[in-house]
């Protein structure tokens, strides 16, 4: 994975787990992650939204993509660094079924491209309650 230097500018680096996201992300202990996040899907979405597709586990990409909405992050920056995440594990798949892995990939990234707008502001209310507001000067 490669940052762009925009990317670098505002605090995402490869985290610990190899992926992109929020430096903060690496600072955060399991359970505050458990806590802030709640997964892939939206809010009580369960079992609907599975976490894990053609052998490819997106749980880490549907965290880090929930505290970068938390922390107020541009939604189009959020969801491309989750499609980008979701790609890289993906491409971790067993090769037969890989294409498909990438499809689920895809699909996830859609999703919140496309139905995340409600998510993305009610995260970003809760993230400035919480003091995790990242502000970046829009120009």
């Amino acid at each position: 994975m490669i940052l762009t230097p925009h990317e670098q500018s505002i605090g995402i680096k490869i985290l610990q787990n190899g992926l992109k996201g929020p430096a903060i992300f690496d600072t955060l202990s399991r359970q505050q992650i458990k806590d802030l996040t709640n997964g892939c899907g939206p809010q009580g979405a369960g079992w609907i939204v599975p976490e894990r597709a053609f052998n490819a586990s997106f749980r880490q990409c549907c965290q880090i993509h929930d505290i970068m909405y938390l922390c107020g992050f541009d939604k189009r920056l959020c969801d491309r660094i989750f499609y980008e995440n979701n790609m890289e594990k993906a491409s971790r798949a067993f090769v037969v079924i890989r294409p498909a892995a990438e499809w689920s990939a895809f699909m996830y990234y859609l999703a919140v491209k496309n139905c995340g707008h409600g998510a993305y502001a009610r995260a970003c209310e809760d993230g400035k309650a919480l003091g995790l507001s990242y502000q970046i000067e829009r120009t």
